[in-house]
């Protein structure tokens, strides 16, 4: 398993990988696919890699994306300010757990920097698996 950057014509998967981030209480019946396209959802993934924060990480086995770590500033739950990005990590099901996650928490840690932005202390919702993870506003600059 490699970590690598999402390339241009990859970006459609982000749809998949917000969907799959999804949060369903247990009990609860899964959304259809199409609640992507929900405008307060829409901001995860339109006209990505057009903002310099823009970055999105993958999890490639080989040659399958089974995991992804993007960030952006946007408008979204965890917005922070406008000079902050949000930072989204999710996973296939079939790749929750173990090596994966660990994995998926190294891409998280590392999503940011290339893009110039620090590294921070981050706030995830434990009971979600894939975690969805926010910058903590406390955290500082």
């Amino acid at each position: 398993m490699e970590i690598r950057s999402l390339r241009d014509d990859e970006y459609e998967i982000l749809k998949t990988f917000l969907y799959e981030a999804i949060f369903v209480p247990e009990g609860c019946e899964t959304p259809s696919f199409d609640i992507v396209y929900r405008p307060e959802l829409a901001v995860y993934y339109e006209s990505f890699g057009s903002a310099p924060a823009d970055n999105a990480l993958v999890l490639d086995d080989d040659g399958r994306i089974c995991g992804c770590c993007w960030s952006r500033i946007m408008d979204d739950y965890g917005h922070v300010s406008d000079d902050t990005p949000s930072l989204a990590i999710s996973l296939l099901p079939e790749y929750r757990g173990g090596d994966t996650v660990r994995g998926s928490c190294r891409i998280c840690s590392i999503c940011c920097v290339p893009a110039g932005f620090p590294v921070h202390p981050w706030r995830c919702r434990k009971q979600t698996m894939p975690y969805v993870c926010m910058r903590r506003p406390d955290s500082g600059p």
